[in-house]
Order: structure tokens, then C-alpha cells, then sequence
């Protein structure tokens, strides 16, 4: 009972945070258009560059603040991280020690400084255990990520999920979630 738990609890954090990705359907069906329209632009825009930026931004649960970091390519959204935890295990929280006990107790059976604690098709939920500090993270990939994990997460969204990703839009749903941008 322990573990079930526990693990809604972090997949229910993940999911209300994580918002924002692309279909693999549509990526595939469009990828030999996309290819010759990359090519075509390529050819008469050489000398422009792709612009990449990150952007911070907080979330409040559970009475603390939790740091997201959206990666940006052209002003699309491409990655998110979202950094559960990052401190000495000495200084967690009893909710915190109760949510990743199994995870503590996994990493040090094992001597693993670093675990995939789950893995799906454009999530990854990271434990990093170094010098006594312990790391928890989330890792969304929206490049790769279904849509249908994008709708679990996000609820309905007006327009495509290509549509969703613009930086512009990607916000919005941000904000409805309770992310602010940090300042």
C-alpha cells in the first residue's frame, strides 16, 4: 500500500506539471514533407541560426516551491525538467522521506549513484544520489512524448499539440497549471 502510494504520488506530480508535447503520428506522417521543406529552407536561409534558450519557472506544492526548467528551439518547447528535490537526505522532509524511501533504500542496497526510477516514451523520473545530497528529477521530452499522455497531463488544450508547444501557448498552459516564470 506503501508503494502504490507513494508512486501516485509522484506520478500525480508529474502529471499535473508536465505539460506540452508532440504526436509521434504526426511526426511520422509528416516527416518526408518536413524533410524536403527543412532542406528547402536550408538552402535559402543558411545563414540562419536555430535560437535556443532555457526559461526558469516555479511551481508552489505542497507549501514549497518546486524549480521547472523549459528548453526552448525557435520558440517551441523541446524539453522540460522539473527538479523534485536536490538536498542532503539528513534534511528531508518526513513527507519527502516517505515518498522516496524505496528510491533511498534502492540506490544505497545497490551502491547506484545514479536511477532511472521510471522510464516511459519521453518521461524520465531521475534519482542521483552523491556525497549524502539526493537529486530527484523529471525529465519530459516533448518531442517525444503521445499525445495522449500530453491530454493526461494537461486536460484539453484548444488547438494541435504542435500548436500547444509554441512558446506563446506552451505559457498559457503553464499558467493554468500555477507555473510562474521565476524572476
Amino acid at each position: 500500500m506503501k508503494k502504490i502510494l507513494k508512486t501516485s504520488l509522484i506520478l500525480s506530480s508529474i502529471l499535473l506539471i508536465f505539460t506540452g508535447c508532440s504526436n509521434k503520428e504526426n511526426k511520422q506522417s509528416n516527416n518526408v514533407e518536413n524533410q524536403s521543406q527543412d532542406n528547402n529552407k536550408t538552402n535559402e536561409n543558411t545563414e540562419k541560426k536555430d535560437t535556443v534558450f532555457v526559461k526558469n519557472y516555479v511551481i508552489s506544492e505542497e507549501g514549497r516551491m518546486i524549480d521547472i526548467e523549459v528548453e526552448y528551439k525557435n520558440n517551441i518547447a523541446q524539453k522540460m525538467t522539473q527538479l523534485f528535490v536536490n538536498k542532503p537526505i539528513s534534511e528531508l522532509t518526513q513527507n519527502e522521506k516517505f515518498k522516496y524511501d524505496d528510491v533511498i533504500e534502492s540506490m544505497q542496497s545497490t551502491e547506484a549513484k545514479e536511477k532511472i526510477i521510471e522510464e516511459s516514451k519521453g518521461l524520465k523520473l531521475i534519482a542521483k544520489e552523491e556525497n549524502n545530497n539526493l537529486t530527484i528529477k523529471a525529465i519530459l521530452d516533448l518531442n517525444e512524448i503521445s499525445e495522449s499522455d500530453a491530454k493526461n497531463a494537461l486536460g484539453n488544450f484548444d488547438g494541435s499539440l504542435d500548436d500547444a508547444r509554441k512558446i506563446d501557448n506552451f505559457e498559457k498552459i503553464l499558467i493554468n497549471n500555477g507555473v510562474v516564470e521565476k524572476k
